[in-house]
């Protein structure tokens, strides 16, 4: 579960996921049929690890979702017919910028 234990690279890997930060997790998920079947997918998949469902009537215009509570975001992709969800920990990006200085 994402929200009680964050992934490292290889977890995130598990998850059909990746880390584009060691505390932000990115998953694409391609819309094949419809938004609202592809937000059901991302929907249980958030709920699986511990965060709270999201639909599609959700969305905003650009079909874009962002829960700052929750630091969870969905944005369209800017090359397929597909939505990338991110998740970020605050507690890691915290401790990554306070331990290393800026970078």
């Amino acid at each position: 579960m994402i929200k009680n234990k964050f992934p490292d690279a290889d977890e995130a890997l598990e998850l059909k996921g990746f880390l584009t930060a060691p505390f932000i997790f990115c998953r694409i998920f391609e819309v094949s049929n419809s938004i609202e079947d592809v937000m059901k997918v991302i929907s249980e998949f958030l709920i699986q690890n511990g965060y709270k469902g999201v639909e599609a009537k959700d969305l905003d215009e650009s079909l874009s979702y962002e829960n700052l509570d929750e630091t969870v975001s969905i944005s369209p992709h800017g090359y397929m017919e597909s939505l990338v969800l991110f998740i970020t920990n605050k507690e890691i990006e915290a401790q990554y910028f306070t331990n290393d200085g800026d970078k």
